[in-house]
C-alpha cells in the first residue's frame, strides 16, 4: 500500500516539472518572438495586432494592416532624391502582383517621410477611404487585390528605400534604410473562389459564343435557302421565257 501512495506522489512530481519544462519552453518562445517584434525595424499589425516576421496569416481574417518603420539609415544627401516605402505583393515564383507605395521627393518630402517614425500607416483604407499607399501596377484596393489572385499563397515584403536622382526623370540603384519585413497570406479562399467565378465566367461566355454560333449558322441557312429560292424562280422564269 505504502508503494502506491509513493507512486502517485512520484507520478504529481514528474507530471508538475514536466509542465513547468512546457511552460518554461512556451515562455522562452514567447520572449524570443517578442524580442523579434520589438527588434524589428519595420512594424506590422493585422486587425491591430502586433505581427511576428515569416509569420502567417489567413487573407479572410485581415480587416485592417498597418505599417511603421523605426531607425532607418542616416542619409548624408538627399538632394533631388526619392524616398518610397512599399509594400509589395509576390507570388510564389517570386514575380510581383501589386505593390502599394508611399512616394516622396526632394529634401523637404524625403524628410517628411523619414521623420515619421513609429507612426503607423493603414495600407488598407480605413473608414473614410482612406490610405497613403497607392498601387503603382494596377488600380485596385489591397483586399480586393487579394480577391483578384489565383495564388494560394502570397508573400508579403515591406520596404523602405532612397533613390538618388542621376538624371531626368532617372534614379540609381536603391538604398536601403531599414530591414526588409516579410511575412506570408494564407490566400486558398480568395483562390479557390476567383478560379471558381473564373471558370463560371468562361462558362457564360462560351454558352454566349455558341448562341451567336447558332444564329450565324441559321442566317447562313436562311441566306441559302434564299438563294436557292431565287434561283428556281430564276430558272422557270427562263423557260417560261
Amino acid at each position: 500500500m505504502q508503494e502506491i501512495i509513493i507512486s502517485r506522489q512520484q507520478l504529481k512530481i514528474l507530471l508538475a516539472k514536466q509542465k513547468e519544462r512546457t511552460m518554461k519552453k512556451l515562455a522562452a518562445l514567447l520572449a524570443i518572438l517578442s524580442m523579434s517584434i520589438a527588434q524589428a525595424q519595420i512594424k506590422v499589425k493585422i486587425n491591430g495586432k502586433p505581427l511576428a516576421e515569416n509569420a502567417t496569416v489567413k487573407a479572410e481574417d485581415i480587416k485592417t494592416f498597418d505599417v511603421s518603420f523605426t531607425n532607418p539609415k542616416k542619409l548624408s544627401y538627399i538632394g533631388s532624391g526619392r524616398a518610397i516605402f512599399g509594400v509589395a505583393l509576390l507570388s510564389p515564383k517570386n514575380q510581383l502582383i501589386e505593390e502599394y507605395i508611399i512616394k516622396k521627393d526632394g529634401i523637404n518630402g524625403v524628410e517628411s517621410l523619414l521623420a515619421d517614425v513609429n507612426v503607423f500607416l493603414n495600407v488598407i483604407a480605413d473608414a473614410n477611404g482612406e490610405t497613403q499607399f497607392k498601387p503603382r501596377v494596377l488600380d485596385h484596393p489591397f483586399l480586393e487585390m487579394l480577391g483578384r489572385d489565383d495564388d494560394e499563397t502570397i508573400k508579403i515584403e515591406i520596404n523602405l528605400m532612397f533613390f538618388d536622382k542621376i538624371g531626368y526623370e532617372k534614379y540609381g540603384e536603391p538604398v536601403v534604410l531599414v530591414k526588409k519585413f516579410v511575412f506570408m497570406i494564407d490566400n486558398k479562399s480568395n483562390a479557390v473562389a476567383y478560379v471558381q467565378k473564373q471558370q463560371e465566367q468562361k462558362a457564360k461566355e462560351d454558352a454566349a459564343e455558341a448562341e451567336r454560333d447558332k444564329a450565324r449558322m441559321a442566317e447562313k441557312l436562311e441566306a441559302e435557302a434564299k438563294k436557292k429560292k431565287k434561283g428556281v424562280l430564276g430558272s422557270l422564269l427562263n423557260k417560261i421565257n
